[in-house]
């Protein structure tokens, strides 16, 4: 087991390797901890490509900015590294190697010109290969260490102690990625978010294009954003936004479609992506805009096989653009194309000024909504309001994919109409529609077998798929008295607001998956239950391991439900803020997790810290808040406020996470019912 000490020095390294760090900034911020705390002069950190079959030097401790700048600019081939990592080298994991002269003249192996002979036992031609693994035991890097201040070999357990070190390293370097893999992801989800309500919003075609290409521009890293719509006749691409050029007489250019108009044009003619890793590499026609770029990602913007433009963004970056990139920006196309195809669809309807209203309404329907059915049913009365309709109604996918649920209705049987179920593919005309994909008239339904409706007064139907490329989400079904009635209105307008319906409900969908992503409450700033959940797992496992222990607090604001009926909610969320801050100055910032568990409850993990010691942070907590004057809104009349706190701890009262919560909650219990403003400590005797 290691000693205490170490196990300190290990969560000092764990503590000092933050989310918010580069990777580079992490990986020198490492080869400094190490240079501390082990005592090498030389810290040398190389992590393997993307290419695989070499390392590059991405951090040091020891050199120059020069002497760095020139040895980073030198990879190491993978190969030649297996030079140096054979069993005869081999300590524990790790390789030191000594007693090979050519050592020194090695291009790819850095050794300082000029060393302090301290007379011990380390030499020049010695060096300390720690390696790091990925999973399945795959070198992702490995540290190079050279120069010990006391001049003699490391030990076996100075080495064990280094590969812990390693172990940290790989796994800091890996939660970085995904962490940032995770920002990027929710960075794109947001930036889409955004796009859908300039799009659903939209007013002036070219405005919001601009809009658009300015918002990508802003919210990425990359250097040139274009959008590029075909001519009518299919024959040219012309540039109507940009992004990364100064000159607004770019504006207009025109391309071919086809080779001669570079990427773009390749991309417009074929109507399939393509990702240039490495522009020096590319065979096809390059048209050159910036100098700088080094890689280029144009995706078409097409619906039903026309292809609108292309999006094009470049980069300054080599192999800048991942296929979940390509994905991404497939996505914004495809807004791109409903986009450009509503407009189309304004512009050739004798409907217009009654149509572009009932746009306007939905718009401001679907951009306030955050329930699906609520939505649905105000987008139906809009619709059915539009285009005067005997009755129209949304049917959606359950979670089986077997069948369609009535979601919403619009319409004269309104009060007496029953929601059902209709199976798909078997049931109906709305069960087909939502089989094939494709929209369906019936102008008679007494003749059609499948017709399931019970209302007399319904001659026609028509039902037309609310879908997201191939996917069905769900049915639009409209029952009309007649079927001139449906014969005479557009059906493309009707598939448009079946569109709208279809982002809406994907964009309902992003809401709620950037909600998910969110850790904190939205009104005090701490860390929401979701969150404390998390990390009172990982302080259990954490505490469990090292064998340390943590205490675990929860509070309760007292009669808060009093304050909130005679003061109101406003003054009540001033007391819940109010609260919050108080608990978070008598916590330790950056050690210990504060969170609102919910409602007038709040809950802190504290690690490494016993009963006796969280007992006193919690009587400050109480004490501080029985001494803060609160008014009422009249700024006169005084409100009491106290709080009632209970205590437990790991592993003394329990060792599983819920079972820490249900020993805090039982403290806090007893709290309550022995007269409130006080901490009581979880006893397994009275329990």
């Amino acid at each position: 087991m290691p000693e205490k000490k170490e196990l300190e020095e290990i969560y000092g390294i764990i503590e000092l390797l933050h989310y918010d760090l580069s990777i580079d900034e992490l990986l020198n911020r490492l080869a400094s901890i190490i240079a501390r705390d082990f005592g090498f002069d030389v810290v040398l950190i190389s992590v393997r490509t993307k290419s695989g079959n070499q390392f590059a030097r991405r951090a040091c401790y020891g050199l120059s900015k020069k002497e760095f700048e020139k040895l980073s600019s030198v990879m190491v081939p993978a190969e030649h590294l297996k030079k140096y990592t054979t069993e005869e080298f081999r300590i524990s994991r790790s390789y030191l190697v000594t007693g090979v002269p050519e050592i020194r003249k090695d291009p790819y192996i850095y050794m300082p010109k000029s060393r302090t002979n301290t007379g011990g036992s380390w030499s020049s031609d010695t060096l300390l290969i720690v390696p790091l693994h990925g999973k399945k035991g795959r070198l992702l890097g490995f540290f190079t260490l050279d120069s010990p201040k006391d001049g003699n070999l490391p030990d076996r357990k100075l080495i064990k102690r280094l590969e812990i070190v390693a172990e940290i390293a790989v796994l800091a370097m890996q939660n970085l990625k995904s962490y940032q893999n995770l920002v990027r992801k929710h960075s794109q989800l947001s930036l889409l978010y955004d796009i859908m309500k300039i799009i659903l919003d939209s007013y002036d075609l070219d405005r919001t294009l601009d809009s658009i290409v300015q918002m990508i521009y802003e919210r990425t890293d990359y250097i040139w954003v274009g959008l590029l719509l075909t001519d009518p006749k299919g024959e040219s691409l012309h540039i109507i936004a940009q992004r990364g050029l100064d000159d607004a007489s770019f504006r207009g250019v025109k391309y071919a479609i086809g080779e001669g108009g570079g990427v773009s044009g390749a991309v417009a003619s074929s109507g399939h992506y393509q990702i240039i890793n490495d522009i020096k590499n590319y065979r096809g026609n390059y048209i050159k805009l910036l100098d700088s770029v080094q890689s280029e990602l144009a995706v078409p913007i097409k619906r039903a096989g026309k292809v609108w433009g292309v999006l094009d963004v470049e980069s300054e970056k080599t192999n800048a653009f991942s296929q979940e990139d390509r994905l991404f920006f497939r996505s914004i196309a495809n807004h791109l194309a409903f986009l450009l195809d509503q407009y189309e669809l304004r512009r050739s309807s004798e409907q217009e000024a009654r149509f572009r209203t009932a746009l306007e309404e939905l718009s401001l329907v679907i951009s306030s909504a955050r329930n699906p059915q609520r939505m649905l049913r105000k987008g139906l009365d809009i619709i059915r309001r539009t285009f005067e309709l005997y009755a129209i109604s949304v049917f959606l996918v359950d979670e089986t994919g077997e069948e369609l649920d009535m979601t919403a209705y619009s319409g004269h049987a309104d009060d007496a109409i029953e929601f059902s179920k209709v199976k798909i593919g078997k049931e109906g005309v709305i069960g087909i529609v939502a089989s094939t994909g494709k929209p369906l008239l019936i102008e008679d339904v007494k003749k059609f077998p499948l017709y399931i409706g019970s209302d007399p007064n319904v001659q026609a139907e028509l039902a037309i798929p609310i879908k997201l490329q191939e996917r069905v989400l769900g049915v639009m079904d409209i029952s009309e008295e007649s079927a001139d009635k449906l014969a005479n209105i557009d059906t493309k307008l009707l598939e448009l607001f079946a569109r709208q319906f279809a982002f809406a409900l994907e964009n309902l969908a992003t809401y709620e998956k950037l909600e998910n992503l969110a850790t904190t409450d939205g009104l005090t700033g701490l860390f929401n239950y979701r969150y404390l959940i998390q990390q009172l797992s990982t302080e259990v496992k954490r505490a469990s391991r090292f064998s340390e222990k943590f205490s675990f607090i929860m509070a309760d604001i007292d009669h808060f439900k009093r304050i909130n009926d005679r003061f109101g909610h406003t003054k009540g969320d001033q007391i819940l803020e109010a609260v919050a801050d108080i608990i978070v100055k008598n916590s330790r910032e950056g050690i210990d997790t504060v969170a609102r568990y919910g409602g007038e409850e709040f809950a802190v993990i504290l690690p490494r810290t016993t009963k006796e010691e969280a007992k006193e942070i919690s009587e400050r907590i109480r004490t501080e808040l029985e001494d803060t004057k609160f008014f009422a809104p009249d700024g006169i009349t005084n409100i009491n406020i106290t709080i009632s706190l209970g205590v437990a701890s790991f592993p003394e009262d329990a060792t599983e996470e819920q079972k820490i919560i249900e020993c805090a909650d039982e403290a806090l219990y007893r709290a309550k019912n022995s007269g409130r403003n006080r901490v009581i400590v979880y006893d397994r005797k009275r329990a």
